[in-house]
């Protein structure tokens, strides 16, 4: 069956030109919506490598993206987050001990000092292309003006074998909006526990998106009737603790993916959890920034692979 959709991503919204042909599936009827309801409000400082991501124009201030702080010296996020409409409109500024967006107690706030496409402290993989509808190679490191000091990053994940297991927990925290009717930002991060859904899992029943749309760089996650929305696109997806030992981030905490895209059907009866929340894989990346370079790739932008060092 083909079904016209829309892809969120990069805290936004926007329409897919594309119609998806959904394999592996004749019947659509009575299928529950997709939104983050069963989302939780997580504890102030239970997962202090998450950060805010804001920007200030095009009449939006605020919360834009999550993002993880991977060094004392840098934050990854998804190149999605750097554009809006396919035009450069990267973050200014990102938020470290952030709680709560209406309360600026405690929080340290970073203006990145260059945020020019091409040479600035905002960088993205050589091979994205802005307005891909399945975002490959959606990964962007932000580099801070000044080290962290009181902040210990989140370690990656460079074990292609991890998740191990279908079904094995994700957390995913952030300050997207709690409704996908009514895309305004949480006030305070909620958190989803999601089961690991590989890549070639995610491609075959009883789920029903097409090879062509997961990537091998990426893998997906679900719930029923839970998940991440608008605004918490370019968040870390980490290893989890299973609901029955109360959920949240494993200790110490290890990203193994960024909150990549969803989809959104405007329908009175409109799929969801057919459709799994799709990630960028962590190991498929990391090896390339422990590389050291400043080659520059068809002119777009240096794209130092030296960060986790």
């Amino acid at each position: 069956m083909i079904y016209k959709i829309c892809l969120f991503w990069m805290g936004m919204v926007a329409c897919s030109d594309a119609a998806l042909e959904f394999q592996n599936q004749d019947d659509t009827s009575d299928l529950p919506p997709q939104n983050i309801i069963g989302g939780v409000e997580i504890q102030p400082g239970s997962r202090p490598y998450l950060v805010s991501l804001g920007v200030d124009g095009m009449g939006y201030t605020g919360h834009w993206c999550g993002g993880s702080l991977i060094s004392p010296h840098a934050v990854m996020t998804t190149a999605d987050c750097l554009f809006l409409s396919g035009q450069w409109h990267p973050p200014i500024y990102v938020d470290l001990h952030r709680y709560n967006l209406t309360d600026d107690t405690g929080v340290t706030r970073m203006h990145l000092n260059d945020i020019s496409q091409c040479d600035g402290d905002v960088v993205y993989h050589p091979d994205y292309q802005p307005g891909d509808v399945v975002s490959r190679n959606n990964v962007a490191i932000l580099f801070l003006p000044e080290a962290v000091t009181d902040i210990t990053p989140i370690k990656l994940n460079d074990d292609p074998n991890l998740p191990s297991s279908e079904g094995d927990p994700l957390d995913i925290a952030g300050w997207g909006a709690t409704s996908g009717f009514v895309p305004i930002n949480s006030n305070v991060p909620m958190a989803v526990t999601l089961e690991y859904v590989s890549r070639e899992a995610c491609t075959k029943k009883p789920y029903r998106w097409a090879e062509e749309y997961v990537k091998d760089t990426m893998f997906c996650g679900i719930a029923q009737g839970k998940g991440p929305c608008y605004g918490d696109g370019g968040g870390p997806v980490v290893l989890g603790k299973p609901e029955s030992q109360g959920g949240g981030p494993s200790s110490p905490p290890v990203q193994v993916g960024i909150f990549s895209w969803g989809i959104r059907f405007f329908a009175s009866n409109p799929v969801y959890d057919m459709f799994p929340n799709v990630f960028t894989s962590v190991s498929t990346v990391v090896g390339k920034y422990k590389q050291i370079t400043s080659k520059r790739d068809s002119g777009k932008t240096k794209f130092f692979l030296n960060v986790f060092s």
